[in-house]
C-alpha cells in the first residue's frame, strides 16, 4: 500500500483503484494498519486523480468518508449533520483542498 499511495497512475485507474481502497477499508481479513493504509490511499485519490475521475467517484467517496467517520464514533456527528451546514473544506480538509463536488447541504449527503 506504500507504493500505491506514491503512484499516480494508481489514483487514476478506475475503478481498480475503488476497489483496493474498500478492500483494505472493510474486507473481513483487515486489521487497524491496512484500514488507515486505505484510508491513504482513498486520501490519494482525490489529491492525484484527475477531475473527471473524481467527479465520477466523488459521491462514492464522500459515502465512505461518512461511514468511516461514523465508524470512529466521533462525538455528536450525527447531530452535527443535522443542526449545521456541511461544507466541503470541512469534510475534506484533510485532503489537502476539496474537489469540486456538487454536494452543499447535509439533506443532500444523507440520501445515500
Amino acid at each position: 500500500m506504500c507504493y500505491l499511495c506514491k503512484s499516480k497512475l494508481a489514483a487514476n485507474i478506475f475503478p481498480f483503484m475503488l476497489h483496493v481502497s474498500f478492500d483494505c477499508l472493510y474486507s473481513p481479513k483487515t486489521d487497524v494498519k491496512l484500514q488507515r493504509k486505505g484510508a491513504d490511499f482513498i486520501q490519494w485519490i482525490i489529491k492525484e486523480a484527475d477531475t473527471s475521475i473524481v467527479e465520477l467517484i466523488g459521491k462514492v467517496l464522500l459515502f465512505v468518508l461518512l461511514k468511516i467517520i461514523k465508524e470512529t464514533r466521533i462525538e455528536n456527528f450525527n447531530n452535527l449533520t443535522r443542526e449545521q451546514e456541511i461544507n466541503q473544506t470541512f469534510l475534506f480538509k484533510l485532503f489537502y483542498g476539496s474537489p469540486d463536488l456538487s454536494i452543499h447541504n447535509p439533506e443532500e449527503i444523507m440520501k445515500f
